[in-house]
Parts: C-alpha cells; structure tokens; sequence
C-alpha cells in the first residue's frame, strides 16, 4: 500500500510546450483539478506547487507524444518511483490526439488529470463504475463519493502493507482473461518487485515490453531492477533506450550516475550535463557533475597523465568556476608535474576564500617543502630554509619539511662552524635542537663547535649527551676522546707553568680541573702529587703518586717520586724525634755540672 501520508502534498509541473495564449488556460486547469480533490477530500489533502523537480512528491510532465500505444487508452500516465528511502510519482500528460494531433480539449484534459492525480495521491487500482473519475476511461469532472470512500479506506491502511498475494491473484486472472493487455503484466512486474522477487519481475515486464516494444515504463522498470541487483551493463541499455522515448531528468540524471559508477566519465559527464541543462539548479545533479570532472581527473593522475588531468579540471571549471575540490585536485597534478608554483598559487588562491581549510593547508606546505628540495639539490641551503620554515607554519606536523629543515639547518652551520662563523654555527644547530632535541649527532656538532670555541666544559658535555643519546655512535666517541686529550693537555701546560712560577695554588686547581675531566690519567696525577710535595702537603702529595703509579704501574717517574717523597718525609720525621732526646741530654750534663760543683 502505497500514498503520500502527509496532509501537505508538493507538485512540480513542468513549462507547458504551448503557445502562450493557452499556457495559462492549461495552468489554470491544473491548479482547478488540485483544488478538486481537495474540496472532495474537505481538505484532508492540501497541494502546494514547488518550482523544485527533485523535491517534489508529484512531477508532472506535458507532451506531444507518447511512445507507447498498447499500456493505456488515456492521454495521461502515472508512475511511482521508489528508492531506498522515499517514492515520488510522475504523470506524464499527453497535449495532442494521437490520431488528429490536435490539441486536447482543456476539459477532457480535465477529466484525465483527475484520473492521474487520483493514483498519485493512493488509488492505484480502477474502479468498475464509470461513474467514478478512477474508471479505466473516465469521462466525469470531478472525483465521486465511491472515489472518495475508497481513498478514505486506503488511508485507514498503514502505508507499505503489503497486499502481494490477492494482488498477484488478482492480476494473473486479468491476464489470463486478456493475455496482450501489456497494462496487466506490468502491474503484476511491480508486484514482484515490491516482494524483491526481482527475477520474476524482470520476466514479467519482459513480457510488457514484448507485447508494447516502444513503452518506456516496463523498460524503465527493468533499468531500475538491474541496476539495483548490479548489472550495469543491462540497466544502461534500458535507460538509454528509455530517455530516448521519454527524455526526463530522473532518467539522464540516473544514466550519468550510473556511468560515474562504472568509471565511463565522458557518457557520465555527457548525461549529467543533459539533465542539468532540464533542470540546472539541480544540487544532486551538479554534485555528480562535479564528482565526474574529479574522479576522470584523479584516474588521470593516477595514470601518470597529469597534463590531460588539468585540461580536465579546466573543462570543470567552465561550470564549478570556484570549486575547492576541482583547485585542489589541479594543485595535485601540478605538484606532480613539479610545476610548484603554479600549485602554490592554486594553494593560495584557496586559502585566501578559505583560510582554515586544512586540506589546502597541508597541501600548500607539501608544495613549499618540494621547492626547498630543489634549491637544496642546488646546495642553496639558505633558500632551502626558508621553503622549509614556510612549510611549517602551514602544516607543522609535516615529517618532511621538519626531516628536511632540519638536515639543512645542519648543514648550515656545520660550513658556519668550518668557516670560523662559531657563534652562529651555535645557533643554529640550536635551531636544529628545537625540532630534534633527541639527535646525537647535533649533540656531537656542538660538542665539537664548543672545543673550537674554548667553551671547553659545554663541549664534553654535549659529546657526553651524544653518546647517552647512542652509545654506539663512534665519531662522538672519539671526539670525547679528542677533546678530552687535548683539553687535559692544555691544563696540564697551564698548571705546570703555574708551579714553574711558584703560583702553586693555582697550579692545584688547574690540575684539579684536569682530573675532572680526565680522573684516570697517570700524568696528572703525579704531577699534582710533586706540586703537593712542594707545598709541604706530603700526604697528599703520596696519595696523587700512589694513584699515578694504580693507574700505571710501569710509570718510572712516578715511582721515584713517590720514593723521594717517603724518603723525605721519613727524614722529617727523625729530625722531630731527634729534637726532644738532645733536650733530655743537655739538662741531664747541667744537672751533673752543677752538683760536681756542689
């Protein structure tokens, strides 16, 4: 069971193909015949007109010729479309006498678009009275009190009851009793369909269509069965032998959505264009347009034709003059044509209508990153850096331009660094630091950047930081080593010239400094222990050589100066024993002298 049930119900009719002197009669007659059943239904139905095509719940469609002799005696056709969500309803109206070609009365006129509004609005089925408007061939002016009941039953009905059993009874009968009426074997191939029972369906309107070979409505059924049980192939043919009978917007429309599907873009885009040029506000239709131009493009693309696939886009653009998509897939095949700034201009040209538009965003910073990849591969690092930089601040989580700046930034101040540009060779390895703050080897650049500069300390400390970072990395091992060595070396000469000097205080802290950073190193050790010595600290001066000598054992210095040192201490020590014992003697021979005296 099938009706609108709504109370408001839309109507689009199609421009009138008159002269204009009768085109307002016949549109007076249609708003008549609307206000007729809704005066007959006291207004339980109210029609609006809608200049929307696609919106509407009735279409209606005015013409001079009509394909198909055998379905129907009437000059009016209505048929129910339905998709996976809705239906609608299109009556086609027949302007001229098929035997005359005169144009139809305004009142027999009025009498068939009764009829027809009559099944659009549920009553699908005839009536048996020629009294009643849904007579098969009425000749009344307004719909009866049988009309009206019985529409009033049929909306006591919930919609989509199904009713298939007593309809294919029903139906089978009547062909039965008339076997070359094709109106009955359509009727039961729309029963079948509603059950899903699409085989059998596409046998029956098979058999419509034998019977009236030039009927759009049983070909246009079958369109629709195969194109919904995918077979593509069968369905095109069907549409395209049904828009040329009837060329209507559903169908066009449907022929170009079905070649998009099956990537035929040039029959889809011909199609579309067709139906738009019917009804060119369509927002659907233009969408699929514009889906068209994009995915032939794309295909282009990916075929490495990316020439072709901006002509493509150009051709698009003749219709969607400013459409996001369409620049940004042109951008694309730009980009691949390494034709970076036309792309970065396209990027542009988007952001500048739509300035968050992430899209255009990320694609602008790719275009920005693959330019700085050319002048890199020219060693204009410089320029390269500011391609990158920009890269980023459009999309700043893009690996690459993040990857590439950063190994321009390093290559920049490691030629700072060999041209003596110390500071700035710091800074930017800095800059570097900033992307990449877990990178070993920036960590070694700058330990080594730091040495040459004298910053000593920051120096060990970033070669340590490398080596944390990756122990096995080699080149920052042996820099440590390096620089430890000659960092040792050069204290060891300032602490040695300050002993020479007699500043032995400042010679103990430089060789302290030393140690810090070499702490097993024999050499340091045993020259601090001879500065010890000499400041009288001869304990401590034996403890630093005995480290010397732990450190190296075959150390030959150190072991005589660790032998002088003990022997000189031990030396110190007799003559402090020796110093209480002379007292004892000398008061002992006073003490004899005086008693002999006595």
């Amino acid at each position: 069971m099938t009706y609108f049930d709504r109370h408001q119900i839309s109507v689009f009719a199609s421009p009138i193909p008159l002269e204009t002197n009768l085109m307002s009669t016949y549109h007076q007659l249609l708003i008549d015949v609307l206000q007729l059943w809704e005066d007959a239904t006291h207004n339980m139905i109210v029609f609006y007109i809608t200049p929307e095509r696609q919106a509407a719940d009735i279409r209606i469609d005015w013409t001079h010729q009509r394909r198909s002799n055998n379905l129907n005696r009437n000059i009016g056709e209505a048929t129910l479309f339905r998709n996976q969500s809705d239906f609608h309803v299109e009556i086609k109206v027949l302007l001229r006498d098929r035997t005359t070609l005169s144009i139809i009365a305004a009142k027999e006129l009025q009498t068939i678009l009764l009829h027809e509004i009559g099944h659009a609005i549920g009553l699908w089925g005839h009536s048996d009275n020629p009294k009643d408007i849904m007579f098969d061939t009425p000749t009344v002016e307004k719909p009866s009190f049988r009309d009206i009941t019985t529409w009033k039953k049929v909306r006591t009905t919930p919609v989509n009851q199904p009713f298939h059993h007593q309809a294919i009874i029903a139906l089978k009968r009547h062909i039965k009793k008339n076997p070359a009426i094709a109106e009955n074997y359509l009727s039961l191939g729309n029963v079948y369909a509603d059950q899903g029972k699409d085989e059998e369906a596409i046998t029956t309107f098979q058999k419509a269509l034998a019977i009236d070979p030039q009927s759009p409505i049983p070909r246009l059924q079958l369109a629709q069965i195969f194109h919904k049980i995918g077979k593509f192939d069968q369905a095109t043919a069907h549409y395209r032998r049904s828009v040329g009978m009837v060329p209507s917007v559903e169908i066009l429309g449907v022929l170009g959505t079905l070649y998009l599907i099956q990537q035929k873009y040039e029959q889809s885009i011909d199609y579309l264009q067709q139906s738009l040029r019917l009804e060119p506000n369509s927002s659907k239709l233009n969408q699929n347009l514009l889906a068209a131009y994009h995915q032939w493009g794309m295909k282009l693309i990916k075929d490495k034709n990316y020439s072709q696939a901006i002509a493509k886009f150009q051709q698009g653009f003749e219709r969607f003059a400013q459409s996001k998509i369409l620049l940004c897939d042109q951008a694309i095949a730009y980009e691949l044509l390494m034709d970076y700034p036309s792309a970065q201009k396209i990027y542009e040209q988007i952001l500048d209508q739509y300035p968050q538009d992430s899209i255009a965003c990320i694609g602008l910073a790719t275009t920005l990153n693959n330019m700085g990849t050319q002048f890199s591969h020219q060693k204009k690092w410089s320029i390269a850096r500011e391609f990158y930089q920009d890269a980023l601040k459009y999309d700043p989580q893009s690996w690459q331009a993040r990857h590439n700046l950063l190994e321009t930034l390093t290559r920049i101040g490691w030629e700072q660094n060999l041209q003596g540009d110390l500071d700035e060779a710091i800074d930017t390895h800095l800059q570097a630091l900033e992307i990449n703050p877990d990178n070993s080897m920036l960590y070694n650049n700058l330990g080594v950047i730091y040495f040459n500069s004298h910053n000593h300390n920051r120096a060990v400390n970033y070669l340590e930081k490398a080596i944390t970072l990756n122990p096995d990395y080699t080149d920052a091992q042996n820099n440590l080593r390096y620089v430890k060595q000659k960092i040792t070396k050069t204290l060891a000469e300032i602490g040695w010239e300050q002993n020479l000097q007699n500043d032995l205080d400042s010679a103990i802290s430089t060789y302290l400094k030393a140690l810090k950073i070499s702490p097993n190193n024999a050499f340091i050790h045993n020259n601090l222990g001879i500065i010890y010595f000499k400041t009288g600290n001869r304990d401590q001066a034996i403890s630093c050589l005995e480290k010397a000598i732990t450190l190296n054992p075959d150390y030959t210095d150190a072991q005589n100066n660790l032998r002088y040192v003990k022997q000189k201490r031990k030396e110190n020590n007799f003559k402090l024993a020796l110093g209480p014992m002379l007292v004892i003697i000398v008061l002992a021979i006073l003490l004899l002298s005086l008693k002999s005296k006595n």
